[in-house]
């Protein structure tokens, strides 16, 4: 049986779009146990350590899900979409470009993370490493892409296939 190259250039985006969320509410739910009061102090103390290998690994499939769908859904609207699939895709793009347009808030908290220490609000002063307060602020960036872009991209490319 030939695989059918349109359909699966079509439904590419969904997959890697769930992908996406999928990883980002795994990582919430594994990074939110870091903040659990009864192991916080632990936490910063091994979390520079820890965040760096697991960041530095799993940024590289948040990459990969995202190029994914940037790429399949850019060749799907080269290629013309038909109706409304047209302006799905042009959503799951949209979110997924928007998911990148997120760097510059989480670079700072995820840098002192793995640096060990906190920025202050006093130039060149350095304060005690607490990573914790650093990933609260890296978490809370994380739901609000979480839930905007990357459920709106999924959405989006659910609508995409729903109406081929």
């Amino acid at each position: 049986m030939p695989i059918n190259t349109t359909l699966l250039l079509h439904v590419t985006p969904l997959a890697s779009t769930t992908g996406t969320l999928a990883h980002a509410l795994l990582e919430n739910i594994a990074f939110t146990t870091f903040l659990d009061p009864s192991i916080r102090s632990t936490s910063d103390t091994i979390l520079p350590t820890w965040f760096a290998r697991v960041f530095r690994r799993a940024v590289w499939t948040v990459l990969a899900l995202n190029v994914t769908t940037i790429v399949t859904t850019a060749t799907v609207l080269h290629r013309g979409g038909r109706g409304h699939s047209q302006t799905f895709y042009w959503a799951g793009l949209v979110g997924a470009v928007g998911h990148l347009c997120f760097v510059p808030w989480v670079m700072g908290p995820v840098e002192r993370i793995v640096e060990g220490r906190r920025e202050s609000k006093r130039e060149g002063e350095r304060l005690g490493a607490r990573p914790t307060v650093d990933l609260e602020a890296w978490l809370r960036v994380h739901w609000v892409r979480m839930c905007t872009v990357d459920l709106m991209a999924w959405i989006a490319c659910v609508g995409a296939v729903c109406t081929l």
